[in-house]
C-alpha cells in the first residue's frame, strides 16, 4: 500500500496515515489513490484554519473497504516545498508514527565517499546506487539541501500544533552556507538492473557552487539550480539504450532456450 501511495500526486500536502483496522484481503489501492488525489486537489494549503493545528484538526479522509479502515490527514507543505516534481507524499504513517528515511541513507553514503580521496584538482562525481522502492527526488533534495520535517509541539496551554520545517543538515547546503563544494555532482541510480538498463532514467544532481564544475552528462537526467534558486530538471537527449548501443528491444534473444 505504501509503495503505491508513494506515487500519488500531492504537490501541496504530506499525508499522515493511521491504519485503524487491517482487513483480511489485499487493499484495492488504485481506487484509493484516485480518491485521495481528488480529495487533496480540493484542499487549500494556505487555509489559515488548518495551518499549525494539532493532528485531530487537520483535514481528514476516512477510507473503509473490505475490513480496512484508514484515517488520512493532510499536512500542508511549507510554501517553498510546494509544487516540486517527485515530491513524496508520505510523511507520517503507522500506529505510532514512522518515516521512510531514504534521505539519511543517501547522506550517509555521501559523507563516507565524499572525504575518501582528499582534495582533488578536478571535478568529482559520486555515484549512489539505491535499491529502495520508495526513493524519489524529494529524498535527494532532503539529503543535499536539508531535511523537510514534520514538527509537533505541545504549547503552554496544553494544545498541540504541527508545522513543516527544514533542518540545516543538507550535505551541500547547511542553511546559511554551501558545503562540500569539492563534490561537483551526485549521480543517483535507482534499482539498476541489467534487463532494464536500456530504459531506466537516472539523475545527476549538480552542485550549485562547486570548486570544479562538472560538464553536463547528456545521457542522464540533470538536476540543476537556476539563477532564481529553483530546481530545474533537464531531460536526457537520448535514451540510455541509444547511448550504450544496446538496440531496441533490450535485452535481445529468448529468456530460456526452447526445447
Amino acid at each position: 500500500m505504501y509503495k503505491s501511495l508513494d506515487k500519488l500526486d500531492s504537490p501541496n500536502f504530506f499525508l499522515w496515515i493511521d491504519v485503524a483496522t487491517q482487513g483480511d484481503v489485499p487493499l484495492r489501492v488504485r481506487q484509493l489513490r484516485g480518491s485521495l488525489e481528488r480529495w487533496l486537489a480540493g484542499l487549500d494549503p494556505d487555509d489559515h484554519t488548518i495551518a499549525g493545528k494539532r493532528r485531530d484538526d487537520l483535514p481528514s479522509f476516512i477510507h473503509e473497504d473490505a475490513g480496512w479502515k484508514i484515517d488520512f490527514r493532510a499536512i500542508p507543505r511549507s510554501p517553498e516545498a510546494r509544487g516540486r516534481k517527485g515530491a513524496r507524499p508520505l510523511g507520517i504513517f503507522g500506529g505510532g508514527g514512522g518515516r521512510v528515511q531514504d534521505d539519511e541513507a543517501i547522506r550517509g553514503a555521501l559523507v563516507d565517499k565524499g572525504s575518501a580521496y582528499g582534495s582533488l584538482d578536478a571535478p568529482f562525481v559520486i555515484a549512489v546506487a539505491s535499491g529502495s522502492v520508495t526513493l524519489g527526488d524529494y529524498d535527494v533534495l532532503n539529503a543535499l539541501y536539508g531535511t523537510a520535517v514534520v514538527e509537533a509541539h505541545i504549547l503552554a496551554d496544553g494544545t498541540e500544533s504541527t508545522a513543516i520545517a527544514e533542518k540545516p543538515d543538507g550535505y551541500w547546503y547547511r542553511g546559511s552556507r554551501w558545503d562540500h563544494r569539492g563534490v561537483s555532482g551526485v549521480l543517483v541510480v535507482k534499482n539498476l538492473h541489467p534487463a532494464l538498463v536500456g530504459n531506466q532514467r537516472h539523475t545527476i544532481w549538480e552542485h550549485p557552487k562547486p570548486v570544479h564544475a562538472v560538464d553536463a552528462f547528456p545521457m542522464w537526467r540533470r538536476a540543476v539550480v537556476g539563477a532564481d534558486g529553483d530546481m530545474t530538471f533537464v531531460e536526457p537527449e537520448r535514451s540510455p539504450a541509444d547511448w550504450l548501443g544496446l538496440g531496441n528491444p533490450w535485452p535481445v534473444g529468448e529468456p530460456f532456450p526452447k526445447e
